[in-house]
């Protein structure tokens, strides 16, 4: 088939047409027709057999569904906790997310990942027993803490400190981690791990882990809905 349209002229809504001449005189085409002998544009090739065209569209982020927690059993912020005292905190790391791939044009690509970030939240059932059940045993006992939580930075002289230097790695590429969060939870109970990534395409992801993070009193380590 003759190609009769110019490069600048062939790709049309998604298309790519190579047109078709009605007439020809003195060997070039008179008046040719544009949009005959059209085919869908894709990523790797204007049509079946021709380059360029496809504009890729990318999913949204994913993020890992597991974490880790330093201590691994927790106690509310206050409790003391030795050797260091009665301000231990927690530390949570290994949080990995990974950017979409591209859906349109079926190239492997995937966006990079440009921030992630994790906020903490007690649990509703947690916060009923507290004001509730935990009351009746120790008087005056209520929910101290506001919640969603954000982390915070530990006091240079903390055990947690050592942990902030490398926060961050991998991002502005599509497999990205972040560690070294840490939290001073106030109350006992479950708390819920709210994670939310955002990728380079500006679209963003906020997700809720299916493990929650569990903080234990002290005195009984029980743990309570």
């Amino acid at each position: 088939m003759t190609e009769v349209l110019g490069s600048p002229d062939r790709l049309k809504k998604g298309y790519w047409y190579v047109g078709s001449c009605p007439s020809i005189s003195g060997g070039l085409c008179e008046k040719p027709f544009e949009n005959t002998n059209g085919s869908r544009a894709t990523c790797c090739g204007g049509s079946d057999d021709s380059s360029g065209g496809c504009v890729p569209t990318f999913a949204p982020p994913s993020v890992g569904e597991t974490f880790t927690s330093d201590p691994p059993n927790p106690l509310p912020w206050g409790q003391e906790q030795p050797p260091y005292g009665s301000a231990l905190g927690v530390t949570l790391s290994r949080f990995l997310a990974t950017g979409g791939v591209d859906v349109s044009c079926n190239s492997g690509a995937r966006q990079p990942i440009t921030s992630m970030t994790v906020k903490i939240s007690l649990q509703p059932a947690s916060a009923a027993w507290i004001e509730n059940e935990l009351s009746k045993r120790y008087y005056g006992a209520h929910v101290y803490g506001s919640y969603p939580q954000f982390s915070e930075q530990p006091a240079i002289d903390h055990p947690s400190s050592a942990c902030q230097g490398v926060q961050q790695i991998g991002f502005g590429t599509p497999q990205a981690e972040l560690d070294c969060q840490w939290f001073k939870p106030l109350d006992p109970g479950r708390y819920d791990i709210i994670v939310k990534v955002c990728q380079g395409d500006a679209q963003c992801r906020e997700v809720t882990l299916p493990t929650p993070l569990t903080v234990s009193l002290l005195d009984t380590t029980l743990v309570q809905p």
